[in-house]
């Protein structure tokens, strides 16, 4: 069949870019985690208040998954269109 070549090579287009996506939001996943532990082992070394401890910890953990989402946004709307259309995360 004439169709099966170009089947095969849009397969191939998803495929390799689907795990492209993935890639780099497992590595922007792990960048956050690793920085909000580093941020945590920091915040609970100061022996300041334990409440206000963990109010500043969870909003740098959100606004770096913020950012995080920002970036891979920018990064990746232009290459892959309608893949990340999930990413918007406001203004």
């Amino acid at each position: 069949m004439i169709t099966e070549p170009i089947n095969r090579y849009y397969y191939l287009m998803v495929g390799h870019s689907t795990w492209i996506l993935l890639f780099a939001i497992f590595m922007g996943l792990y960048v956050l985690i690793r920085a909000a532990v580093k941020f945590r082992k920091r915040m609970v070394s100061s022996r300041e208040s334990g409440f206000e401890n963990e109010i500043i910890s969870a909003h740098h953990i959100f606004r770096c998954y913020l950012l995080t989402a920002q970036l891979l946004r920018s990064s990746l709307v232009p290459h892959f269109g309608y893949w990340t259309s999930w990413l918007e995360v406001g203004p």
